[in-house]
């Protein structure tokens, strides 16, 4: 049979030397949450099934209307595979122990979960009466969610209001009583400026507004729920798979929210129907076995590779290092040091032919791979402000900052930290810098 726990003991000081309050390294959860298969195997069965079948039928029936209630309270029973399906719960499981929530719905991408947050959000509202109608949204976020916010929101009726992550009085001075979320992302993409996720879960509580916030950089490290967040996003395309081999997202959120998101006649995870492959449910779920060994490691690499580009005179942005204006706070939100600071660091060249230069050369050393995304076990690289941000207007990138000689490294954990280091010395000297 199945087990599934998640005893309060498994969030654990991580180590010794995590010696500020609230140390937590919710690893322990994520390992506790393992099922086995039905014939007893050590890892749990893929179910791939698309229909399921009833024994009685009145149980089909109570299913649609709603009134089929597991003892855990979760709506529902498996009935066709867009509404629910074994693996993908098995997966949600494992998710809401890392994040410290009461449930997760695995969703086929990121934006799918960003997305149906975000509407089912505003739906919950206007069904409640309230006609709220406005999301505060950090003005450093993936270019895909801009896009979203920017360009699609707006035929919904809605109005969107930007802030700086790192100026939380920037979005209080924005709050009234139309708000109906704050989104933000824990680590801006790509320039990794930090929100200040208390403060705004503060702010989202003066108004009754949700916090929703993606958590994609800073899986482990950061937990947004225990700082106030009420809904938490990834993309599982990233970290948490952890080799570009599978596309995904969960909404991690109350029990409440997960139902309200699979409804079968209101939610909007069920009627868009971005609905995650069993098959791929299954793979990021294994993937999952090694997050806590794959990322520490992504870290420590990512600190050491920022200390030697700093060496080197180039501007380098990353929260690890002390100059970083979020170094502090980081610090304080963070969960346990072994995760340190993330993987991810941006590095600004100058100019494109620099920035371009600069990733070629490093993809024939082998140190890493041109290649947008981030998360992998090997290093990628992108000029973010041509790519994956280049949905955001001009005016946009020079308000915030994002020029096209930047470039994003996800460090990764495979080959040879030193033989890696000094790959990079080695482009760093052919381009004299």
């Amino acid at each position: 049979m199945p087990t599934h726990f998640r005893p309060e003991e498994c969030y654990q000081p991580c180590q010794a030397e995590c010696r500020f309050p609230g140390c937590l390294d919710p690893i322990q959860a994520v390992a506790d949450e393992h099922e086995f298969s039905e014939g007893g195997g050590v890892n749990p069965a893929v179910d791939l099934s698309t229909t399921f079948t009833f024994m009685k039928a009145q149980d089909m029936q109570k299913t649609f209307m709603g009134e089929m209630v597991s003892e855990e309270g979760e709506m529902g029973s498996s009935l066709y595979s867009r509404y629910q399906n074994p693996t993908v719960e098995m997966l949600g499981r494992k998710l809401a122990a890392l994040e410290g929530t009461e449930a997760a719905f695995p969703l086929a991408s990121g934006m799918a979960a960003i997305t149906c947050s975000l509407l089912q959000i505003v739906k919950n509202f206007k069904a409640q009466g309230e006609d709220r109608n406005t999301i505060l949204a950090s003005r450093q976020i993936y270019g895909g969610t801009f896009a979203f916010l920017h360009d699609l929101a707006s035929q919904f009726g809605w109005k969107i209001r930007f802030f700086h992550p790192a100026n939380p009085e920037e979005c209080k001075n924005l709050l009234d009583s139309n708000v109906a979320a704050i989104y933000a992302e824990t680590l801006s993409n790509p320039l990794l400026r930090l929100a200040n996720i208390p403060a705004l879960a503060e702010m989202a509580e003066d108004v009754g507004a949700k916090l929703v916030v993606d958590n994609t950089f800073t899986p482990l490290v950061i937990m947004p729920h225990r700082l106030g967040a009420h809904v938490v996003v990834h993309s599982l395309t990233k970290f948490i798979g952890g080799h570009s081999d599978h596309m995904g997202g969960v909404v991690c959120s109350s029990k409440e929210f997960k139902n309200q998101l699979r409804d079968l006649h209101t939610g909007f995870a069920m009627l868009l129907g971005p609905t995650l492959n069993p098959f791929a449910a299954w793979s990021i779920a294994m993937h999952m076995e090694s997050l806590a060994i794959r990322f520490a490691e992504e870290s420590k690499r990512a600190m050491r590779f920022a200390q030697e580009l700093k060496k080197r005179q180039v501007r380098v942005i990353y929260p690890g290092l002390p100059e970083h204006p979020d170094h502090t706070l980081f610090k304080k939100m963070r969960n346990c040091v072994k995760y340190g600071f993330g993987g991810i660091l941006t590095v600004d060249l100058g100019d494109a032919q620099r920035a371009d230069l600069f990733m070629e050369m490093l993809q024939e050393k082998m140190f890493g791979l041109l290649a947008v995304s981030l998360g992998n076990i090997r290093t990628l690289m992108s000029p973010s402000a041509r790519s994956t941000s280049s949905e955001l207007p001009e005016e946009e990138k020079a308000r915030i900052g994002l020029t096209e000689g930047m470039v994003r490294l996800s460090i990764g954990c495979s080959g040879n930290e030193e033989f890696m280091v000094q790959r990079l010395h080695k482009v760093l000297d052919e381009l004299d810098l």
